[in-house]
């Protein structure tokens, strides 16, 4: 048991789980205690009188009271003191012991000592108090004499002797009064309750009443704006406003008790101070993400922040606060909630400030607003798509984005019968023009033209079987313009079909490029070797039965150099021919050309005989001569190879030659058009060509 400056004493948790005949009533109290028995830590506070001495008023000693005070973090639930207050105390020490309990069976017990005095001990004092007068000697003997006598006929058990010799006593103080004994001495007083403490006379003293030995100073109940105080002493002669318990609010208050006997009336009072540590406690909004208003860096963004508190909210303040134009990014909001009380509490939470690209994506043609377009923004840098956003029933959209440059493409899934185009107008096949954000941009807008959908599926010619992933792009190409300009893309699912859109009433010729894995020839639709060969396709309505069944094919490659030094050759042609149709330009099956370094790759049909032509053009030296594989002059000529598998090393060395210019007339010097040149060995018999 410890006891702390105030006189407020905190004892030791008693858990009362009571053996089996108080099971339920503890089980009960539980229940009753509810919240509180979980979250209350702490055991009651006692603050008792101090310890007293008082005279015996007759000899079965003395009536006592006396305040107790309990209190708790939480709610005292009990408070007993034994011996109560208002029993009569025999003579000599008692000791009183209170135990306070609350709602979660902590205990708290502490004790004061209540020290009653006999005649015989109240004699001895009155014979002290005598010699402390200083009186005349014989004056102070004479009285003397006479206590002596009383203290003897006490001893004997001879009562009222002893009264007797008291009043003689008394009758001596009387005489001396002003005169050798002053006034104010108390000596009959105390001659008096000599005699009550031998039951010869009625006490006079009025009622015994011990207030608290400090002031008690206790924290609020949680959740309330009150404590709630336990105190004794209130009986049939004592009462206490206000009574117990007590239920006091924040601040001093002051209990005032009073006991009254026959013989008067005896007050005392004391201060309980109720103090609220409890916080407030913060009601914040969920984390917020904005988009900046489109010309705009910044976002206002309004929010709502609440408190509720024990006893009253005195403010609320947030940093940032609500209204303000947030920057772009991440910002955390603190708010801090004060209570009358001083108490605060403190939470953040964090508002995001995005960047967006918007804008509304219409029909073309009847400017009516498109639901559920795409759009998609693209790194200019990268060229990854980084966001993307469906349009909603009145055609708008809003793309998040980081600052940066980008460029949108509206419909690149074709989710809508409608082209797919990049802002601007621009078709899928040009750059787009680029969009750089510092803050939020608006009015990208997009009208889009209308189309129909064709449906079609993709299969191996060989096995039958669907191409499944990574699939084959298919291109809509304008077939009024030299190859290619596409005009839409769509690629296979992984059942192999596909979807592609194209503009209403328009002709189109349609172009499939299986992945490089796969191994598979460029087809045109309806099965054709290339842009020339394919089918123009007008569509009219939604269109289905697009199929086409691409060829299997294995990867050469190899390196066209000079046959001199040996350094490769860029911008050379590599064209692959049948071995049975005679060139050219029929037969022509495929072509590449060469990279700066003289290297090539390209797809052959696998398995199928072919003939392959070299041919620098463009920036290739004019003086090289073409070729055929394997070092031969033509066609004819030609090695036939068929590849079974990715081969490399197919290669060319091509020779350097002059050129030979001249003029072809008639006879009357009149030119000759249309007429070839060719070059043929000399050395051997007609008629070897080499060019022409």
């Amino acid at each position: 048991m410890s006891r702390d400056r105030s006189g407020q004493v905190q004892g030791k948790v008693g858990a009362l789980l009571a053996p089996l005949g108080f099971g339920l009533l503890a089980i009960a109290l539980l229940g009753a205690a509810g919240a509180n028995a979980v979250t209350d830590a702490a055991p009651p506070s006692l603050t008792l009188p101090a310890g007293a001495t008082t005279n015996a008023t007759s000899s079965s000693g003395a009536i006592v009271s006396y305040i107790a005070v309990a209190t708790d973090d939480v709610q005292p639930t009990s408070l007993t003191c034994a011996p109560a207050s208002g029993a009569r105390f025999a003579a000599g020490t008692t000791t009183v012991t209170c135990t306070a309990m609350d709602a979660a069976f902590h205990s708290t017990s502490a004790s004061f000592a209540i020290t009653v005095l006999s005649a015989s001990e109240q004699l001895a004092l009155l014979r002290t108090a005598v010699i402390a007068l200083r009186l005349a000697p014989d004056v102070q003997q004479g009285l003397l004499d006479k206590l002596d006598a009383a203290k003897q006929s006490i001893q004997a058990s001879q009562s009222t002797i002893a009264c007797n010799q008291l009043n003689a006593f008394a009758n001596q103080a009387k005489a001396q009064t002003k005169k050798a004994v002053a006034d104010g001495t108390n000596l009959l007083t105390r001659q008096n309750e000599v005699e009550a403490a031998l039951d010869c006379v009625k006490s006079t003293a009025p009622p015994v009443l011990l207030g608290p030995r400090a002031d008690v100073t206790t924290t609020t109940a949680p959740g309330k704006p009150t404590a709630t105080v336990l105190f004794t002493g209130a009986s049939s002669s004592v009462s206490c406003a206000p009574t117990s318990p007590a239920t006091l609010a924040v601040g001093a208050n002051t209990a005032q008790c009073s006991a009254t006997n026959a013989n008067g009336t005896t007050q005392t009072s004391f201060v309980v101070t109720v103090v609220d540590h409890e916080p407030p406690v913060l009601a914040l909004p969920a984390d917020v993400t904005v988009t900046a208003p489109a010309g705009s860096s910044t976002a206002p963004v309004d929010f709502s922040v609440s408190a509720s508190d024990n006893v009253a909210v005195r403010s609320i303040v947030c940093d940032p606060r609500s209204g303000t134009p947030f920057a772009y990014g991440l910002t955390t909001v603190t708010c801090t909630a004060t209570d009358t009380s001083g108490n605060t509490a403190t939470g953040t939470f964090k508002v995001t400030v995005n960047f967006a690209i918007s804008g509304r994506i219409t029909d073309r043609d009847t400017t009516l607003p498109l639901a559920g377009v795409r759009a998609a923004a693209f790194d200019t840098v990268t060229g990854d798509r980084v966001n993307f956003a469906a349009s909603g029933s009145d055609g708008r959209y809003s793309v998040v984005v980081q600052p940066g440059t980008y460029t949108i493409l509206f419909n690149g899934n074709e989710a809508v019968s409608y082209l797919p185009q990049r802002w601007n107008g621009k078709r899928v096949d040009q750059p787009g023009d680029p969009i750089t954000l510092g803050g939020s941009v608006g009015a990208i807008d997009a009208a889009l033209v209308p189309g129909y959908f064709v449906h079609g599926q993709v299969t191996d010619t060989s096995t039958h079987q669907v191409i499944g992933p990574p699939g084959v792009v298919v291109d809509a190409v304008d077939p009024a313009l030299p190859c290619c300009r596409t005009i839409s893309e769509s690629a296979t699912a992984p059942d192999g079909s596909y979807r592609l859109v194209v503009p209403r009433d328009s002709a189109v010729k349609l172009q499939f490029r299986a992945d490089p894995s796969l191994r598979y020839m460029e087809r045109w639709w309806n099965g054709r070797r290339n842009f020339n060969e394919a089918d123009t396709l007008t569509v009219n309505a939604e269109t289905f039965g697009r199929d086409v069944a691409l060829i299997p094919a294995v990867l050469i490659s190899g390196k066209v150099t000079d046959d001199r030094d040996g350094s490769g050759i860029g911008s050379v042609a590599v064209v692959i021919t049948d071995s049975t149709t005679r060139c050219c330009p029929f037969g022509g099956i495929t072509v590449t050309s060469t990279t700066s370094d003289g290297t090539y790759s390209l797809m052959v049909p696998k398995g199928v005989p072919v003939k392959i032509q070299f041919v620098p053009f463009g920036s290739a030296d004019p003086h090289f001569m073409g070729e055929w594989f394997d070092d031969q002059p033509s066609w004819d000529a030609a090695t036939i190879r068929s590849f079974t598998a990715d081969t490399t090393g197919i290669n060319a060395g091509l020779s350097r030659g002059s050129f030979i210019s001249g003029h072809v007339a008639r006879q009357d010097g009149t030119a000759i058009g249309g007429l070839y040149a060719n070059a043929n060995d000399g050395l051997a018999g007609c008629c070897q060509f080499i060019t022409g």
